[in-house]
């Protein structure tokens, strides 16, 4: 309403959300300043935000560290955010996530992966994610976990192609040929 002041508490909560929206598009240092303009003629407040962007944050760097059974380029894949593109603050937990339900997935069912290390300088961000990936499970206790009621193709499966999961082990080529014992 005109001649009201706009309540603090809106201020703060309006200047949040939108700094909470810059820096999730690369605009780590952006600066908001709220303005009110009052129209008495038509009962209506207007209200302006002055939004200063500052430098945008760009991905220079992606790291995996820690044992890693997998290849970068695959788990590059699983994250949202790309080398190049503007840093999304709002997207690191999920790419935390992504990374390892790809562990468990490929039998890692221990993994953990720690919240990501970022690291600015001059405009550009380095993003390193450390991965804990524990023991690796069998492949038929694996596909019994994911898919309990489903083909399973573990042990007393006549071929292994038929896993549908996700999973490090290459499908089976046929029976293994016996080895005659050295004496």
């Amino acid at each position: 309403r005109p001649g009201t002041q706009l309540d603090k508490t809106l201020k703060d909560k309006l200047i949040t959300k939108a700094q909470a929206w810059m820096a999730n598009h690369g605009f780590l240092d952006s600066a908001i300043a709220i303005e009110t303009i009052e129209n008495p003629a038509r009962s209506e407040t207007t209200i302006v935000l002055s939004v200063f962007e500052g430098e945008q944050t760009r991905i220079s760097n992606i790291i995996f560290k820690g044992d890693i059974p997998i290849f970068p380029e695959a788990l590059s894949e699983e994250i949202q955010n790309r080398k190049g593109s503007p840093l999304r603050t709002a997207t690191l937990k999920q790419d935390r996530i992504n990374l390892e339900k790809a562990f468990i997935e490929r039998g890692y069912l221990r993994a953990k992966i720690l919240a990501p290390e970022t690291m600015i300088k001059d405009g550009l961000a380095s993003l390193t994610f450390e991965i804990q990936t524990g023991p690796c499970t069998p492949h038929q206790y694996r596909c019994r976990l994911a898919a309990p009621t489903s083909r399973r193709c573990g042990p007393g499966s006549p071929d292994r192609r038929q896993c549908t999961h996700r999973c490090a082990r290459p499908a089976a080529r046929g029976p293994r040929p016996l080895r005659a014992r050295s004496e």
